[in-house]
């Protein structure tokens, strides 16, 4: 008589994401019961299921139209447009009142192309081991979204206890669009209060990618965006932001802007700092590069990142303005001028400005 395993797993193996976490699962299974079915692998039968392929699993699409989706309960959104995938944290830091495995990751963001990680999520490092990785890892720096003045947007109150949560504010979500608007009172608690907030822009079969976070406060404050990259990247300096290579071929560009002076830094592996590092499992990391663009100066700011997956060198003279309560961020693509209009005082009130006039990247003399 055969013995059945107590439990089967089905997951989606051309999903970074999800084949990461159920390599760990598979590491943590050390008396083998889990049975762990890839439903993209060749042999994969769901009629055996009696089902189908695009009814495994909701939002599971297997005939090459991914779908968005946003799941209001859990906090995240996902914005498919093939081969592209983003994800954006707009969720609570965690679970009830301690938040015990929760990050201080609010309004962060994920972008994956085809089965490559890009900017990724930096995942957990350690729990008892290393008490320094514990705090980095789920620490605001470490992450892609915001950080102000060095400072987490929870408070930490013990290993496994936040004594303070960010509270996270979805404005709007239009998945037809691809457009996230949405804001945290983490540092309002400082002693000039500051709210974050925060427009995704990433329309379906644009390969360019926009992010503009408004901070508003009184005073100056430190602002550091930060994009946490996958170990197997490497990226260098490039005008106005970073070029990022795989195997020697260009993946993806940032380039960055604000309405004060950027400061464009860079760390990989940096055991003081504790900055640049990258972990698939508990106790263990790799170096993997954190790149930032920095920002020192009086609030309100605002600060545009501009990010292209598809010919990857094409993106230049980024620009964002304020005049009132209008955001005009700008940049040259592919030798044309392009851009967009926000709106603060709408939900999800962006305008696409369409191609302008080329424009000359050198001067002639």
């Amino acid at each position: 008589m055969q013995t059945m395993s107590p439990f089967e797993v089905f997951y989606d193996g051309a999903c970074p994401l999800c084949t990461r976490e159920i390599r760990m699962l598979m590491r943590r299974d050390r008396a083998g019961r889990i049975v762990f079915t890839d439903i993209a692998a060749p042999g994969f039968d769901a009629a055996a299921l009696g089902t189908d392929l695009g009814q495994t699993g909701a939002g599971i699409d297997r005939t090459g139209t991914a779908s968005s989706g946003y799941a209001p309960n859990g906090g995240l959104v996902v914005l498919r447009s093939a081969p592209r995938r983003l994800t954006m944290d707009v969720g609570p830091l965690g679970y009830l009142s301690i938040a015990a495995h929760g990050h201080a990751d609010a309004l962060a963001v994920t972008l994956s192309q085809g089965p490559d990680e890009l900017v990724v999520d930096p995942g957990t490092g350690s729990y008892y081991g290393n008490p320094p990785w514990r705090n980095a890892f789920r620490g605001t720096r470490a992450h892609a979204t915001v950080c102000v003045d060095g400072m987490d947007q929870s408070e930490i109150g013990g290993r496994f206890y936040w004594s303070r949560h960010a509270a996270t504010t979805v404005r709007s979500v239009d998945l037809a669009r691809g457009i996230v608007d949405a804001g945290h009172d983490g540092y309002r608690r400082l002693d000039d209060p500051v709210s974050h907030r925060r427009w995704l822009i990433a329309a379906p079969g644009d390969p360019t990618v926009v992010v503009v976070d408004l901070l508003d406060g009184r005073s100056a404050h430190d602002v550091a965006v930060s994009w946490p990259l996958h170990p197997r990247l490497e990226a260098i300096r490039a005008d106005d932001g970073h070029l990022v290579s795989r195997d020697g071929r260009p993946v993806l560009q940032l380039c960055y802007a604000a309405t004060a002076p950027v400061q464009i830094e860079q760390h990989r592996g940096d055991a003081e700092a504790q900055l640049g590092w990258w972990s698939d499992r508990l106790e263990a990391r790799a170096p993997g590069w954190l790149l930032t663009a920095r920002v020192r100066a009086g609030l309100p700011l605002a600060m545009l990142s501009v990010l292209r997956t598809a010919d990857a060198e094409t993106i230049a003279l980024p620009e964002i303005v304020r005049d009132g309560e209008i955001l005009a961020a700008s940049w040259s693509e592919c030798g044309f001028r392009r851009g967009l209009k926000i709106d603060v005082t709408g939900s999800g009130a962006v305008v696409d400005i369409p191609f302008l006039s080329p424009v000359r990247l050198v001067s002639e003399s």
